[in-house]
């Protein structure tokens, strides 16, 4: 009996960083997100770069804001994304790779199959056209890089509405102990 209680419960596989709404942002889950929104930002030099800091903060803010808006599209409905789309955008985003091998390289290493990258980029896309249609931004104002978008129309009234997507919202994010806490 004591050799037993002498060895660890287990060992961490994943961990929450966030909850948003009723979604669980996993620590795994969170890494793929930013290393595809990196990659759109930086091309494959930034599939390993390190993620810390300053960089970790603005892609967990980056994240679950893509969270806060696909769950208020998903509320509000209206935006349709058409398999061609979601085709051309998947195609998009393996041609910033050298080649297909480094492509599937990276598919592998962040444990990501096609359908969860689709997953991924499909929300993306939805996002982008509702903010579009919503705030009249151009087709550079993807939420991806907010500072291309700065002196654009309507970019300060998306900022008050992510604000306030934040505020209506059920938001709780793992504070430095690891414990959930309410922002």
């Amino acid at each position: 009996l004591l050799l037993y209680l002498a060895v660890p419960p287990g060992v961490l596989v994943d961990r929450v960083l966030a909850v948003v709404g009723k979604e669980v942002l996993t620590q795994s889950e969170f890494y793929a997100q930013a290393r595809v929104a990196l990659i759109w930002q930086k091309g494959e030099a930034a599939a390993h770069a390190p993620i810390e800091g300053e960089l970790f903060e603005s892609l967990l803010e980056y994240v679950i804001n893509q969270y806060l808006v696909a769950g208020e599209v998903r509320r509000l409905g209206g935006v349709f994304v058409s398999e061609k789309m979601l085709v051309e955008r998947l195609n998009e985003f393996s041609r910033l790779f050298r080649n297909r091998n480094v492509y599937r390289a990276f598919l592998r290493r962040y444990h990501l199959s096609e359908d969860d990258l689709r997953h991924i980029l499909r929300r993306r896309v939805r996002n982008e056209v509702f903010i579009r249609q919503r705030f009249k931004l151009s087709e550079r104002g993807r939420l991806q890089d907010p500072d291309e978008t700065s002196k654009e129309p309507g970019k300060k009234e998306l900022q008050e509405w992510l604000l306030t997507l934040r505020e209506r919202s059920m938001l709780r994010v793992a504070g430095f102990d690891g414990r959930l806490e309410t922002r």
